[in-house]
């Protein structure tokens, strides 16, 4: 038997403006939007978690195939689901998407649910070619037993690295164990990360397990050389469903924008500097938090073509400072030695952080 859970509130009919004879096409609008959502089998429970995802990276629906974990809290961007095992604490499984991110999160109090072969897949990049990896579980043995990651099976189209797995302890605290592993896709100048964390954690002698599965990735895309020259072609879609595009060309001498195709009551303000350009639209709604920025750079005699927005990140979130007018422009702190794959998970909480939801 399947629990589903629909989401209120869902966007639909969007339609997206196709890509002109001859162009390179790219759409950077929301990066994990394009995953379409994912998949994740816990065999220990049992439980597979759909996760299906619209158009701005929203979830749109989250199927839970027992039937014994009833949904309790139910946002566009948050789904939890408790199981009363008839003892305290639950098993908790819930889902978060929003922004560059979709995860999928177990907690319970029996070790013996997050053991075994675990497995996650994903259309990563929207290519309709999937992703899967299988990750196993085990648990280690003595006076606090625990749960750790010993080996990851990638199964992918697309090129990857692999760190870990690892064990990491707290030297502060004795009575946490966290075990991680983190594999990072890339495609056409396109990066996405997944990470893997199981933590034990033991309170007053009484031990309470976590598995969390993360998808991130960030509307940037970078190509060098020969790959960067010719037509290229950017597609976005707006917080009001206007879908935007903006054509531009890429020659050894330099880039040039084209005129920014956007339908009616929708304005497009763009700025050329000595490297590049930028974008800024105006949406129906005067929303002008939407942008889009491409940048050459020669690199030694090799061209770096940069290409960023932000567009659908924060639909409907009024306290996000880019809707204030407050332009966080470049967004190239990652091409500064910083790993946009890790940089949210480094004490920069999206303020509503799963673990303070028990």
């Amino acid at each position: 038997m399947r629990r589903s859970s629909r989401i209120l509130g869902v966007l639909a009919g969007i339609l997206m403006v196709g890509a002109l004879p001859g162009m390179a096409s790219a759409n950077t609008t929301e990066a994990i939007a394009d995953t379409g959502g994912m998949t994740l089998t816990i065999p220990g429970v049992p439980v597979t978690i759909g996760v299906t995802l619209d158009d701005y990276g929203a979830i749109s629906s989250v199927d839970v195939s027992d039937a014994a974990f009833v949904a309790t809290k139910e946002t566009t961007h948050r789904v939890r689901f408790v199981r009363d095992n008839g003892s305290d604490p639950a098993t908790v499984v819930q889902v978060k998407a929003k922004g560059a991110k979709v995860s999928t999160t177990l907690k319970s109090a029996d070790l013996g649910d997050v053991l075994g072969d675990q497995v996650w897949s994903s259309d990563i990049f929207g290519t309709g070619e999937m992703t899967t990896v299988t990750f196993n579980v085990a648990e280690v043995p003595g006076d606090m037993p625990h749960a750790q990651i010993t080996s990851v099976d990638v199964a992918s189209p697309f090129p990857y690295t692999l760190a870990g797995p690892s064990m990491e302890s707290d030297d502060d605290d004795e009575d946490e164990f966290e075990s991680k592993a983190k594999v990072e896709f890339s495609h056409d100048g396109y990066r996405k990360t997944l990470k893997i964390e199981v933590e034990t954690e033991y309170d007053d002698g009484v031990a309470r397990t976590k598995l969390k599965v993360e998808l991130y990735g960030k509307d940037r895309r970078e190509v060098f050389g020969e790959d960067a020259i010719g037509t290229h072609l950017w597609e976005g879609l707006l917080c009001d469903g206007s879908a935007v595009s903006v054509p531009y060309e890429v020659t050894a001498e330099g880039i040039t924008p084209g005129d920014p195709q956007v339908p009616d009551g929708v304005a497009a303000d763009v700025k050329a500097s000595d490297h590049g350009f930028k974008v800024r639209f105006t949406d129906t709604t005067g929303d002008r938090g939407a942008f889009m920025k491409a940048q050459l750079e020669d690199e030694d005699g090799v061209l770096r073509l940069r290409v960023s927005s932000r567009t659908t990140t924060s639909c409907g979130d009024d306290d996000d400072h880019h809707r204030k007018g407050h332009d966080d422009g470049d967004d190239d702190d990652h091409h500064k030695g910083h790993d946009d794959g890790d940089d949210h998970r480094k004490g920069h909480h999206d303020g509503d952080d799963d673990d303070h939801d028990d």
